[in-house]
This record gives C-alpha cells, sequence and structure tokens, in this order.
C-alpha cells in the first residue's frame, strides 16, 4: 500500500499513472461535477448535500489543468453553498486531511486551497468505482467529455 502523507500538496504528475487514465478521471470528474450542479440548480444546492464533493471535484479538476491554486472563495462558489456553510465544508476537509489552506505569497488577504494526497487517492477510487459501475451497466459506450 502507498504511504500516504496527509499534508502533502498533490503533485499531479507523479501520481496521476498514465495519461488515458488520468483523461478518463478527469472527463468522469467533470461529468459529476456537471450533474451536480445541474441537479442543485433544478432542486436547490440546500437539498442536494454535495458541497464538499462539489468543492473536491473543483479542486480534482483544477489540479490537474490549471498553474495556479484555487483561492478559498472559489472553492466556495464551487460549493454552490452560501459563503458561510462552504467555509464550514473547507474547516471539515481540513480536519479529515483531505486539503490545506495556504495564504497566497503575493496578497496577504488572501488563501489559496490544496488538495492533498489523500484526497487525490480518495477521489480516484470514488472515480474509479463510478467508471466500474458504468461498465457493468454497460455506460463505457456513452461519451464523458463535453
Amino acid at each position: 500500500m502507498t504511504d500516504i502523507s496527509k499534508d502533502r500538496p498533490v503533485a499531479p504528475p507523479s501520481l496521476a499513472g498514465d495519461e488515458r487514465e488520468t483523461a478518463r478521471r478527469l472527463a468522469t470528474a467533470r461529468a459529476w461535477l456537471r450533474a451536480n450542479r445541474i441537479v442543485g440548480d433544478f432542486i436547490g444546492w440546500e437539498m442536494t448535500g454535495n458541497a464538499a464533493w462539489s468543492m473536491l471535484l473543483e479542486l480534482y479538476i483544477h489540479t490537474y489543468s490549471a498553474a495556479r491554486p484555487l483561492g478559498v472563495s472559489d472553492v466556495c462558489r464551487a460549493s454552490g453553498a452560501p459563503m458561510t456553510t462552504a467555509l464550514r465544508w473547507i474547516a471539515a476537509l481540513e480536519t479529515a486531511d483531505m486539503v490545506r489552506r495556504q495564504p497566497d505569497p503575493r496578497d496577504a488577504r488572501r488563501s489559496h486551497v490544496l488538495l492533498l494526497e489523500k484526497a487525490l487517492w480518495k477521489i480516484h477510487q470514488a472515480l474509479d468505482a463510478a467508471a466500474e459501475s458504468d461498465r457493468r451497466l454497460g455506460l463505457e459506450r456513452l461519451s464523458l467529455s463535453h
């Protein structure tokens, strides 16, 4: 079993696996995030209970596709929850050793939220399990990209 540091930020290239697997996981994460947003838009974000998962998916996608980390406000917006609720979810994710806040070295008023290795591996497991479920249901032929 891989030794996972609780407080080490993700370094995607060293943890990603092969490119095809990474692309599949990212497509699944994007599809899942889109589905969460659609459900939230129709029945209300407060009814979905997916704020923390939406944050983790947004951080996961951003980790592989952007050069700079996401700010706390960006992560809160990604959750779809009210700001105070989203901040509580970030605190809960920090307590669970899934994310870490880090002060912005260029702007003392801002902090970034970093996805930690433990979260990366858990997200990989969830995305892989979702892909396996889709395969068993015969849904793997559906395109997840959009």
